[in-house]
């Protein structure tokens, strides 16, 4: 379905245009897509701080890339490393010691409600419940609220006892869709913390509610609740991406490198992680922004190939 889009873009064009310097330039979208097939190599070595949720992924991440250059590497960082080139941040934060010349989405996160009730295997809830057990209004699980919104089933009477911090990026995030869903978005039971490791939630309780983030709560395998709009359930309450950051002088090498993970194979790794790739609209802009000044290959291939 890619290469048909691709194709479909192109026609449009005008089937008489070709890929020579004598025709009018592709649009860059286009131009990132078809670029992006053919992979772009700079001399040099880039060290790249990666946030916990995709430390596993970097070997196989490093691996293809010295099948494909074999004079550009990058050495993966830990998460809290100031030295590092280039910082792929969870919490949209990064060291004082980076100054970055771009900035870049890398991957998708958002907000989840997480759970602790023995008497629910599962939960179906609306943003409207949402925001009551956010702002303390719905504070008991017998409330009449949660028992229509699930369908029926009852809980028992028990508090509902929010966790009292959340993400700052998850959380602001989350409360840009309660107000864009018109509903009260004090979320006045959580405030915000720089970064929210998931610890909290090995430790929950009966009765315990926490906002928590969708990578968070898939690595401690966390059991969450279905929030349904519209008869489906959502991915994620508010969503945030996980940006790179391109720290001090702006070098190919580093843009190369970030280039080379927002490639759509480099990303299809993130489905066995615990963050979601970009969308492919917003990963060719992040693709399209990143390679500024790189080399535009003078082999690209035409849709058909």
């Amino acid at each position: 379905m890619f290469k048909k889009a691709i194709s479909a873009t192109v026609i449009a064009l005008g089937i008489s245009m070709g890929l020579t310097a004598c025709d009018p330039p592709m649009p860059p979208d286009v131009l990132a897509a078809l670029a992006e097939q053919v992979v772009t190599c700079e001399p040099g070595s880039v060290d790249v701080a990666f946030p916990d949720s995709v430390a596993d992924l970097t070997g196989g991440w490093s691996g293809a890339l010295a099948d494909s250059c074999s004079d550009m590497t990058f050495n993966p960082l830990a998460s809290n490393d100031e030295t590092a080139d280039v910082i792929i941040s969870a919490t949209g934060q990064i060291a004082s010691t980076c100054k970055p010349f771009e900035r870049v989405p890398f991957a998708q996160d958002g907000t989840v409600l997480a759970f602790l009730n023995s008497e629910l295997a599962s939960l179906d809830i609306t943003p409207e419940v949402v925001a009551g057990i956010l702002s303390g209004k719905i504070n008991n699980w017998s409330d009449p609220a949660i028992t229509e919104a699930n369908g029926g089933v009852a809980a028992s009477s028990l508090p509902i006892n929010v966790l009292p911090t959340a993400q700052s990026n998850g959380l602001a995030a989350t409360k840009a869709w309660l107000k864009g869903q018109e509903l009260d978005d004090s979320a006045s039971k959580v405030s915000a913390v720089s970064f929210d490791d998931g610890s909290a939630l090995m430790a929950m309780a009966e009765g315990d509610v926490a906002l928590t983030t969708y990578s968070a709560a898939l690595y401690n395998y966390s059991t969450v609740a279905n929030v349904m709009a519209d008869g489906q359930p959502l991915q994620y309450l508010g969503g945030f991406t996980v940006d790179a950051f391109l720290c001090g002088e702006d070098t190919l090498v580093k843009r190369a490198v970030v280039k080379y993970l927002l490639r759509q194979d480099s990303q299809g790794a993130l489905l066995s992680g615990v963050v979601l790739p970009l969308a492919d609209e917003l990963r060719l802009e992040s693709v399209t922004k990143v390679s500024k000044g790189l080399p535009v290959p003078s082999d690209l291939p035409t849709p058909e190939q």
